[in-house]
């Protein structure tokens, strides 16, 4: 008797969290299926970590962006984006996967391109509010692109808005009303450095927090998430300024964090945007200056239009405005706000995503 092989899922996604969870979110859906997925990422990110415990076969890619890195690198793009393409297709006709999930970022661009090559059909998935470069580039060859928010700036006409794909825990939360402290005239806030670190969230918010225990204004209580290679510094300048905080590099699941906070001060990078909108909280934005094509402060105006979150940007002025805002607060404006957020959640996107994946391959 001739034993089936399973069909096989190829989902590219590297580098920081925006990209990797919601690829994993999608995996999931498929391994439920009795999907086999082989997963591309690069060593420089949270892959092996995220994915160790995971049913899921990991590779490495070596590519690296453009944008923003340089003039030699700008010239000698097309040679290297030429011998990745071919190592996309060697890799490709040895594992031979039935379909992609192109995740944004750099590495997607060969095997994409691979993949159109070899009748390979793929997706693409944009989590932010303006299309990334690698997911321009890959549009008009992909089966289905997928938006996170309505009216992405350069998405085509083809492109379907479901949502950012959300891990099992955050999915969860679908009915689950936005939690709130209850600890009196104590607001607890959660500061996320992102999953690989915010430098300037990193060292001036211990300062933020110093001034506003000396002025004796308000008591907060503070987790601080710093992201890898960052906890002894950051511990040591809080003890340095004499402030209580608990802080952690990184955490595997968040939402506990997320619901035991009142506030969340954070970057606006997409994956954070859904989290906050899917747990229901209250939040500070504070968007990456030198984003590329400034996606983080059009993410951030989402939740700020619709009165769900403030926007502080960092520039001379970002001390006096947050301990502006933290001094002027109060707990029912926070609620507001929380709720706010959680309108503005879609819970269903793996869901949607998966079952097209699915359909995909059923008609081959």
């Amino acid at each position: 008797m001739v034993k089936l092989e399973k069909p096989k899922v190829l989902v590219c996604a590297g580098g920081t969290g925006g990209h990797i969870f919601p690829g994993l979110a999608i995996a999931e859906k498929l391994i439920d299926q009795k999907i086999k997925i082989l997963w591309m990422g690069t060593k420089r990110g949270l892959e092996e970590k995220t994915l160790s415990n995971k049913s899921i076969s990991l590779f490495f890619s070596e590519f690296k962006g453009v944008r923003g890195l340089g003039l030699w690198r700008l010239i000698t793009f097309p040679f290297r984006l030429l011998v990745e393409v071919l190592k996309a297709f060697l890799f490709l006709l040895k594992q031979r996967p039935s379909y992609a999930i192109c995740c944004g970022g750099y590495l997607t661009v060969p095997f994409g391109l691979a993949a159109k090559i070899l009748s390979i059909p793929f997706c693409i998935i944009e989590q932010n509010a303006v299309m990334g470069t690698a997911n321009r580039v890959l549009q008009p060859f992909a089966k289905t692109i997928f938006l996170n928010f309505d009216a992405t700036t350069y998405s085509c006409y083809r492109a379907i808005s479901v949502g950012n794909p959300l891990r099992k825990e955050f999915e969860r939360l679908a009915t689950v009303p936005p939690a709130f402290s209850k600890n009196g005239e104590q607001l607890n806030i959660l500061v996320l450095g992102g999953s690989l670190g915010a430098l300037f969230l990193n060292t001036r918010l211990p300062e933020c927090f110093s001034l506003l225990q000396n002025e004796n204004k308000k008591v907060f209580s503070i987790i601080h998430q710093v992201g890898n290679d960052n906890q002894n510094e950051v511990c040591e300048l809080y003890r340095r300024l004499k402030v209580r905080a608990v802080v952690k590099p990184f955490f595997e699941s968040i939402v506990d964090q997320y619901q035991w906070a009142d506030l969340v001060i954070s970057r606006s990078g997409a994956g954070i945007i859904s989290e906050l909108m899917a747990v229901g909280v209250a939040s500070v934005l504070v968007p990456l200056p030198n984003a590329i094509d400034d996606h983080q402060k059009r993410n951030a105006n989402i939740l700020e239009k619709s009165s769900a979150a403030k926007i502080i940007e960092q520039n001379t002025l970002f001390q006096a405005k947050l301990i502006s805002f933290l001094i002027s607060i109060n707990r029912e404006e926070l609620i507001v706000m929380a709720y706010n957020a959680k309108k503005l959640a879609r819970f269903n996107s793996a869901k949607i995503i998966s079952d097209e994946v699915i359909k995909a391959l059923n008609a081959k």
